[in-house]
């Protein structure tokens, strides 16, 4: 069987222009999506399993200028950055440089990966607040300025004492400074069941330029039937209101925010969406989920009521990507529609060829299969893993088909065209794809 090729994190959205609906928009820069100058794409990939969560695999990661020539094969003999001993995939990037907790778990770190090894530019020890790797989630309020936001201690039981704990970095140049840290006094907030003292890990952040406002979305761990969304000045990083939603169980991601996966997306006019997921009525295991996508628009400090999209539809998303016109492009798990039985069977979800892509007209609810030459794209294998990427108005999606080799498929947001692109070598698991360079 194929190694996992699944996690192309940044090809995003391939999906066949048949599947479409007609796009209004004109050529040029598509509204809501990201113009970047100078860039280039980092491919990571894992040896001997995937990456991501617990894995001890080891990790290489490919810097390549391009991923639309369907000539190129690319592969890690010989070639590639080995960062399994440093750094994680969980990260932050922006610009050219990632950011994260390194595996030392002793600073905030700002670093480069390079062909001739990681490169450090700068660490910045904790001192007042102190953040595990990979359990923390962020907001950059500013060109330079970053917000990391986490829950405190490892949150191990529900008797702990939890706080959010929240450090705010001036990132400029090559400098990576503490302008200032605290917390967000949450502790013993009179939730829907009672005082909060256990918090999911990490949550998820925005920032909402119109109004200067971190959207912080997390759960109180004794809930299982809602979640929370705190609105908090950025400036004064005091919240103004918290709300709840018992629309859906969770938001997709709680406890690693999106340093692997995106959970939330901006469309072009600072609408927020966020990624859902309850589980199945009837299920044998809280592992069988079907998601839904809530929405809090632009100047408002509560969730938009009548709008929940994707509803009705079976299956758990796991990634969310805006693509203009009102379209998202979703990485889907749903093991019926990729013929493996009934959703709440528990036995058809984990490590199954179980996942595929789709576009989601959030207009009409209208949900299609992404496609290639009239065809769906292949069924992919693995859950933990960001293929999709949406950069200077093409989108990217990488497959892991289980039947042949892990390619990648180019479209072209102008006119929903889709190419093949370039291919990964077998024997790697294909974790995730970012790119880097600078901002328009």
């Amino acid at each position: 069987m194929k190694k996992l090729f699944y996690s192309i994190a940044s090809v995003a959205m391939l999906f066949g222009a048949t599947s479409c609906s007609d796009n209004n928009d004109e050529p040029g820069n598509v509204p809501g999506t990201p113009q970047v100058n100078d860039l280039h794409f980092d491919i990571f990939v894992s040896i001997d399993g995937a990456g991501g969560m617990a894995s001890q695999s080891s990790i290489l990661v490919l810097s390549v200028n391009s991923l639309e020539d369907p000539d190129a094969k690319y592969d890690f003999v010989n070639a590639g950055t080995d960062i399994t001993a440093s750094l994680y995939e969980e990260s932050i990037t922006k610009g050219e440089y990632y950011y994260m907790v390194p595996k030392s778990e002793d600073c905030f770190g700002k670093y480069q990966i390079t062909p001739q090894g990681v490169k450090t530019i700068q660490e910045r020890p904790f001192t007042k607040n102190t953040f595990k790797s990979r359990r923390y989630c962020h907001a950059w309020t500013g060109d330079n300025t970053l917000v990391i936001i986490g829950s405190n201690g490892d949150n191990g039981s529900k008797s702990d004492k939890g706080e959010i704990l929240w450090t705010k970095y001036d990132t400029s140049g090559t400098g990576l400074s503490i302008i200032e840290e605290g917390t967000l006094g949450l502790n013993g907030y009179e939730g829907e069941n009672g005082p909060i003292v256990y918090f999911s890990t990490s949550g998820l952040a925005r920032y909402r330029k119109s109004d200067n406002t971190i959207i912080y979305a997390f759960q109180d761990k004794k809930d299982e039937d809602g979640f929370y969304v705190a609105f908090i000045d950025a400036s004064t990083m005091k919240y103004r209101k918290i709300v709840y939603t018992d629309a859906a169980e969770m938001m997709a991601g709680t406890a690693y925010g999106e340093l692997l996966q995106n959970k939330m997306a901006f469309d072009q006019n600072e609408n927020l969406y966020i990624a859902c997921n309850s589980v199945i009525d009837g299920a044998a295991s809280t592992t069988c989920q079907k998601g839904s996508i809530l929405r809090i628009n632009n100047g408002s400090d509560e969730f938009d009521k009548s709008f929940n999209s994707y509803s009705g539809n079976q299956g758990k998303i796991v990634t969310i990507d805006y693509i203009g016109s009102n379209k998202m492009l979703l990485y889907i798990q749903d093991p019926n529609h990729c013929g493996l039985g009934d959703n709440t069977d528990k036995s058809i979800w984990g490590s199954k060829y179980n996942c595929y892509y789709a576009i989601l007209d959030m207009t009409n609810n209208n949900l299609e299969p992404v496609k290639y030459n009239g065809s769906d794209l292949p069924y992919c294998l693995g859950t933990f893993s960001q293929r999709s990427l949406v950069v200077n108005n093409k989108a990217y999606i990488g497959v892991n088909p289980e039947q042949s080799a892990p390619c990648i498929y180019v479209m072209d947001l102008n006119n929903w065209n889709v190419t093949k692109g370039s291919t990964i070598a077998d024997g790697y698991t294909f974790d995730m794809i970012r790119y880097l360079g600078k901002d328009l």
